[in-house]
């Protein structure tokens, strides 16, 4: 039942993206240039807290807009991040979704990613597997050699341009081909749908990795943080996530 009522949530707020009007978005900048956020942003958030507060009022809330905050160990915990891929949505470059997770502890339960441009709606329970609008996915059994590589560029903290690129062109060398597309969130799907091999980026907060780690798992995918530690999800982190081969494969070069 909470699954259900979290996939009608999150359409909607996906419905609020689609009516956006990129004209009076009030783009703003946060921490650093490339750390953006439009009143939709704002705007998403709100409803989602309101929505999971009538939902599970015991729960705790945690957003991209209103920042970390210490999370109780035992409490289960919403992660939400109410645009992922800001700067692609006030551009209108269509590639951009709405994130939750429900966490109790280190533990990711429940994770969904809604991308109301086409209108593709992954999601996952823990130990229940990964779908995409209702149907099971897996990961992508190819080599890195053979596969696409996704990866992120932390525009918030440009500090991590030089081992950024510096691994792209590492990675391009030794697969098909790689990609940019701007929402981790997205990425993270991608890679549990099979849509590419691998994904990683230097810098990440909870909400961009929540919900598509979860989903990534329960795919058959394999994740770690790129010092080769478990994640976790109360603070900033390093990640990188594939299918089996690919995974492997990454860790053969990233030495």
């Amino acid at each position: 039942m909470v699954m259900e009522n979290l996939k009608t949530m999150i359409k909607k707020a996906g419905q609020m993206i689609l009516a956006a009007d990129l004209e009076h978005a009030d783009v703003e900048v946060k921490s650093s240039r490339g750390d953006l956020r439009t009143i939709y942003d704002t705007a998403v958030e709100e409803f989602l807290r309101q929505e999971l507060g009538r939902l599970w009022p015991e729960a705790q809330f945690i957003g991209e807009e209103s920042g970390l905050q210490k999370r109780e160990a035992e409490r289960y915990c919403f992660i939400v991040d109410p645009i992922d891929g800001t700067a692609n949505f006030a551009w209108g470059y269509h590639h951009s979704a709405v994130s939750i997770a429900l966490a109790r502890g280190e533990r990711i339960m429940a994770g969904l990613v809604y991308n109301p441009y086409l209108d593709e709606l992954f999601h996952a329970r823990a130990g229940e597997g990964a779908y995409l609008n209702g149907r099971p996915i897996r990961v992508s059994q190819r080599s890195l050699q053979d596969g696409m590589v996704s990866f992120g560029t932390s525009p918030y903290d440009k500090t991590k341009a030089a081992a950024t690129f510096s691994l792209a062109r590492l990675l391009y060398e030794n697969a098909l081909d790689v990609r940019r597309s701007g929402s981790a969130a997205l990425d993270l799907c991608y890679v549990a749908c099979g849509r590419c091999e691998l994904f990683y980026e230097m810098s990440l907060y909870p909400w961009d990795y929540a919900a598509g780690s979860l989903i990534i798992a329960e795919a058959g995918g394999l994740l770690a943080t790129m010092e080769g530690g478990e994640l976790r999800f109360s603070d900033r982190t390093t990640l990188v996530a594939g299918g089996p081969p690919a995974f492997h494969d990454f860790w053969e070069l990233y030495k």
